[in-house]
């Protein structure tokens, strides 16, 4: 999530219409979710973004290193109800290239 956002009296609008386009496609992959720190209006788009494809009933997949219950209380009540939650307790492979 980029912090290009609109604010009344500026802003080219690019982050909202990057945020319509998110949550209008089919099927939409975030990819290490959880892994940066989330500013609080960044967390709230990604709210609306999860919220929104929730309710329009459009797949997402996320992926994590951190367990839902380590996302914050309203994603996690989105992503439990909607999702067929897979864990993989492997090791980080990064880590062990690094260790060879």
């Amino acid at each position: 999530m980029s912090n290009d956002r609109t604010v009344e009296g500026g802003g080219d609008g690019a982050a909202d219409e990057r945020l319509d386009a998110l949550m209008q496609i089919d099927v939409l992959i975030l990819d290490d979710l959880g892994a940066e720190y989330l500013m609080a209006w960044a967390a709230e788009q990604l709210f609306v973004l999860l919220n929104t494809r929730y309710l329009t009933d459009r797949a997402t997949v996320l992926t994590s290193n951190d367990r839902p219950h380590a996302l914050p209380a309203r994603l996690q009540s989105r992503i439990a109800e909607q999702a067929q939650i897979i864990w993989m307790p492997l090791s980080d492979y990064r880590q062990l290239k690094a260790g060879t």
